[in-house]
């Protein structure tokens, strides 16, 4: 097993002999589950000709996708990794995935054996630069994690308290203190000056007055508050930036509270980086392209391939907790007008590496245990709520897309919260997705077009969208979009006669995979919600038409948090 000793994930770099037996078990599992399928195909087809009821062959067919189930389940826990990663959003596909296959893999959002309490001390004191977590936390529970997943795992803490005479005393002493400048670096935001300073945005506008933050270049001096001296990491793989200019995290925490920028209850969220994680999971996505490889030459007509290859270059983005936090607290601003129903967190500036991001603590139970919290209600009232739920998460990611283009891409059910009041909580921004405008308007139009049922106009704007079919046909292309990008179609791969199997799509744009999948999670949703009248085109529509109106502009003053998304090479782990 890839686990270690007691589920603990091992340290360190994956090795040539440690690949090699990882790929071998995947291999072993996936061809076993996909010979057992077509075994069962013969079988089922046997009973078929020899007259046998449809019980039968249905019962034949429980047994096998109960028995693909376990052994996915067995494969996603024991190597972890990417595999992980697709077990959960297979298991969030219930419109399309078989019940006993999905009611498996949805155990996977909250059923991961996580770092033990030593490793996850001693990671967040080397992050954070400390000897004591006391100095940034009242306390923080390692014993159990609120989460652990394919690269990290979360836990529950409150920041260090400080009584209202230090809080007062702590800004006299800010308001005296002298001032000293920053000189912006090649390819340096405005964010990163507020983590490396421990400032909030708003804090350091007010420093600035009449410095157009969203246009900052290499060489620029800003003032920034002089704190004290640093105590984070310098190397680059974590921890801060060297340079000097940096704050202690135990003097972040106490401008944070100071200055109002830190939760009023103190409690936040403290994601963990495994430390062997990146290597682990590329390695496993050569095997996936593999896979995908084959399917798309013997099961679908539908470019597989240039999907996982998309999936690598967003996972790999993933391993930059800064990049997250960016993204995190850029999308919380766009949504900030809708916060009584719909919450992001945002970071704590100052307390964010490359390895170790901490946010803001968000109430709520993951949407996955939301059912057990409804049985209580009557049908009417229980149906009330999840449609509202529904239509929450829906809005949440339609404004995301069409308003900015930005939006968080790894959604399943894991990542979703409920509050009282069926208010939602969109957590985990390491997979995220910037639109660019021209894709963003012509997303729109294509929601219109659906939303209208105009097949005309849906094959035009797909073409604009440069989705490229071998049938050009434009009910077979409309049936197509309402399947890919509208919670009122249906993708079955398992359907001889779903459109991806009468007419290959040779050219499908990368960054639409991630609506697509976007789309795919609200369908999953409504399917296990019981909500047949869903149409997330409809919900949208409003939205579209705002994109498209002549004055109407993606650009935001506040998108200076996000700073070109590039593509991180494989971190300089420190220690080898």
């Amino acid at each position: 097993s890839a686990m270690g000793v007691d589920g603990e994930a091992p340290a360190g770099q994956i090795g040539p002999l440690s690949n090699i037996s990882r790929t071998a078990q995947f291999w072993a599992k996936a061809t076993g589950i996909y010979g057992s399928y077509k075994v069962t195909q013969l079988k089922a087809l046997l009973l078929k000709l020899g007259g046998k009821p449809n019980e039968e062959i249905e019962k034949l067919w429980k047994e096998q996708h109960q028995y693909a189930g376990d052994q996915m389940y067995d494969l996603c826990i024991m190597l972890r990794g990417f595999y992980l990663k697709a077990g959960q959003f297979i298991g969030s596909r219930g419109d399309f995935v078989p019940e006993p296959i999905c009611r498996k893999l949805t155990l996977l959002c909250d059923k991961v054996p996580p770092m033990s309490e030593a490793r996850a001390t001693e990671a967040i004191k080397r992050e954070l630069g400390i000897t004591d977590l006391r100095e940034v936390f009242e306390w923080i529970d390692l014993a159990k994690p609120i989460g652990s997943a394919s690269i990290a795992q979360v836990h529950k803490a409150q920041l260090r308290r400080f009584s209202r005479e230090e809080v007062r005393n702590t800004g006299k002493v800010y308001r005296k203190q002298q001032l000293q400048q920053h000189v912006m670096r090649q390819g340096e935001g405005a964010w990163e000056v507020c983590n490396l300073h421990a400032v909030s945005l708003e804090e350091l506008q007010k420093l600035n007055k009449g410095v157009n933050l969203d246009a900052l270049s290499a060489g620029q001096v800003l003032s920034v508050p002089q704190l004290s001296t640093p105590s984070h990491s310098s190397s680059g793989a974590g921890g801060k930036q060297a340079g000097g200019s940096g704050v202690s995290a135990a003097e972040a925490v106490r401008h944070a509270v100071a200055h109002g920028d830190a939760p009023s209850d103190g409690l936040v969220a403290v994601k963990i980086q495994y430390p062997d994680a990146l290597p682990m999971m590329t390695a496993d996505l050569g095997n996936i392209r593999a896979a995908a490889f084959y399917l798309s030459k013997t099961e679908l007509k539908f470019d597989l391939v240039s999907a996982v290859d998309e999936l690598n270059k967003q996972i790999r983005l993933e391993f930059d907790f800064t990049r997250e936090a960016r993204v995190m607290d850029t999308i919380a601003h766009h949504l900030r007008g809708i916060r009584q129903r719909i919450e992001i967190p945002r970071s704590i500036p100052g307390l964010v590496t490359r390895r170790l991001l901490v946010m803001q603590f968000l109430e709520g139970v993951p949407l996955t245990e939301a059912g057990s919290k409804l049985r209580d209600l009557s049908q009417m009232k229980r149906d009330a709520a999840k449609k509202r739920i529904l239509h929450r998460v829906s809005e949440a990611y339609g404004r995301m897309i069409l308003g900015e283009g930005l939006f968080q891409a790894d959604g399943h059910p894991g990542n979703i919260l409920v509050a009282q009041g069926a208010r939602i909580g969109l957590l985990d921004y390491g997979q995220s997705k910037q639109l660019s405008e021209q894709q963003r308007k012509a997303f729109a139009r294509l929601v219109l077009a659906m939303h209208k049922g105009n097949a005309a106009k849906i094959s035009e704007v797909l073409g604009e969208l440069g989705v490229v079919t071998e049938n050009a046909d434009a009910s077979l292309r409309t049936e197509m979009a309402y399947g890919m990008f509208d919670t009122r179609g249906k993708v079955d791969p398992f359907d001889p006669n779903t459109p991806i199997k009468r007419s290959a799509i040779s050219r499908f744009p990368p960054d639409l995979f991630f609506v697509l999948r976007v789309v795919q999670l609200l369908r999953g949703l409504a399917q296990g919600m019981g909500i047949s009248d869903f149409s997330s085109a409809d919900q949208w529509a409003p939205f579209a038409r705002e994109a498209l109106r002549p004055q109407h502009t993606a650009f935001n003053p506040w998108h200076f948090l996000t700073a070109p998304l590039k593509v991180l090479p494989l971190p300089a782990w420190r220690n080898g």
